[in-house]
């Protein structure tokens, strides 16, 4: 499953403390426990907000008790925080594999953004909470927010081995594309464009490959990109995309 995808809904009955008819161990009694709240408040607060959204809230959608809610977290902030960081796990865990695949690095980045995109796109609850609702929990928030930027910075800073002038650009040339990339991304989510995501791709590619490129060899790449995407359903400049299962650009 992507980081945005959803695991299947388990249903909002609370399990039993111990082993049962259910015959699963205390620690998968747990693990289900936890999942399911961490899906709770992702889709508590992609409906009314963090600001709205309350502990009774959370624990009732996921189907258990406040008390079984506090034996996992110690607040909503705590839960809210971990939720997100639930699903930057799973977006690394999808998107990675595509970049690390051999080839040259603008064809890693091609292939990883794509990933990062479909797996955004394919989850908007996830979205709304990871990249809107994200800036309206404090604080903590904010700096995991920032991280979670500064987390592509290594990515994009290989482009320095595609030019000469490599080492005199900016120092914090990847953390600005990082960031332009990211205010692209927070303004179609805040739009209500999520599942269209995957049209930025040529745009966001261009972005990130022009400084250390150039303009030709990054719009040639930009072509390629478009030529891609507009060969596959939710095309560029075609019809809008159903997701059925998450994928990236091979």
């Amino acid at each position: 499953l992507s980081v945005m995808e959803g695991s299947p809904r388990p249903s909002p009955q609370q399990l039993p403390a111990g082993r049962g008819r259910h015959n699963l161990s205390r620690e998968q009694v747990m693990r289900s426990q936890r999942e399911r709240m961490l899906e709770a408040m992702i889709d508590t607060v992609a409906d009314q907000g963090y600001n709205a959204t309350t502990v009774v809230d959370v624990a009732r959608r996921a189907g258990v008790a406040r008390r079984t809610f506090y034996e996992h977290f110690g607040d909503k902030e705590s839960c809210f925080l971990a939720a997100h960081d639930w699903l930057l796990e799973r977006l690394a865990s999808y998107a990675a594999p595509a970049y690390e695949r051999p080839g040259p690095w603008p064809t890693r980045v091609r292939r990883g953004l794509a990933a990062v995109l479909t797996a955004i796109a394919y989850r908007p609850e996830g979205a709304r909470l990871a990249i809107i609702e994200i800036l309206a929990a404090g604080p903590r928030a904010h700096r995991r927010h920032l991280a979670a930027i500064d987390a592509f910075v290594p990515y994009i800073d290989q482009g320095r081995t595609e030019t000469p002038l490599g080492s005199a650009l900016p120092p914090n040339l990847a953390r600005i594309v990082a960031g332009s990339v990211a205010a692209r991304i927070h303004e179609h989510v805040a739009t209500g464009h999520t599942s269209e995501l995957r049209r930025l791709h040529p745009e966001l590619l261009y972005l990130v490959l022009l400084p250390y490129l150039g303009h030709q060899r990054a719009h040639g790449e930009m072509h390629k990109a478009v030529e891609r995407i507009g060969t596959a359903r939710g095309s560029v400049g075609g019809r809008r995309q159903t997701a059925t299962a998450p994928r990236y650009e091979p």
